[in-house]
């Protein structure tokens, strides 16, 4: 991981938290754009776009995300969550 790309990585975490998700998915994207294969950065895409009721584009981020790291268990359990939300809807 660059440090340019860690860097918005950690930029994109506080506006999540805030709530802003479309503003973090901005940072997430600048950090993707960098690194196509930076693993977390299509999770953290993936848990905004899923709080922003964006269901199948974040199953997206999360198989993304698995296809580069299969072994990560928060893209596993983020995927599972989101197509639980997805088939209730």
């Amino acid at each position: 991981m660059t440090s340019l790309e860690k860097d918005w990585i950690n930029n994109g975490a506080p506006l999540f938290e805030l709530g802003e998700y479309k503003k973090a998915i901005e940072c997430f994207d600048k950090a993707l754009n960098i690194n196509p294969n930076a693993y977390k950065a299509w999770i953290y895409k993936g848990v905004a776009l899923n709080n922003l009721g964006n269901f199948k584009k974040a199953i997206k981020c999360f198989d993304k995300a698995l296809k580069i790291n299969p072994n990560t268990k928060e893209a596993w359990y983020n995927k599972a969550m989101t197509l639980a939300k997805l088939s209730r809807d």
